[in-house]
């Protein structure tokens, strides 16, 4: 699985750089638990 993220600059891209890899990381951790309750049906 690969992320891609374009971030923004100035302050908006400070904060995006503060709190979008967090919110990358649960999304990643939610996906890989759907995945894996499909692999083990």
């Amino acid at each position: 699985m690969t992320t891609v993220w374009n971030g923004a600059g100035g302050i908006g891209g400070f904060f995006e750089k503060t709190f979008a890899p967090k919110g990358l990381a649960r999304i990643h951790d939610a996906l890989l638990a759907r995945l894996a309750t499909q692999v083990e049906k």
